[in-house]
């Protein structure tokens, strides 16, 4: 099973070092911390990296640059 995880680096409800922690324990692991952001990941100020991320990780890459 391949695990993702994708956190704001300033998170004040759950603290960062959580998700780097899950990093180091959780075996096929990907962390991506969004610098800047928050816990609800300051509204939509993210969207596109945090849709590029998870697109990305469950889209196999010979599919990701296809215009499908």
């Amino acid at each position: 099973v391949r695990v993702l995880t994708i956190h704001g680096e300033e998170d004040e409800g759950v603290p960062v070092k959580n998700a780097y922690r899950f990093d180091e324990e959780i075996a096929n692991h990907k962390l991506h911390v969004i610098p800047k952001a928050r816990h609800n990941y300051n509204g939509l100020m993210f969207v596109d990296e945090i849709t590029s991320e998870i697109a990305s990780f469950v889209i196999p890459p010979r599919f990701l640059n296809l215009g499908i």
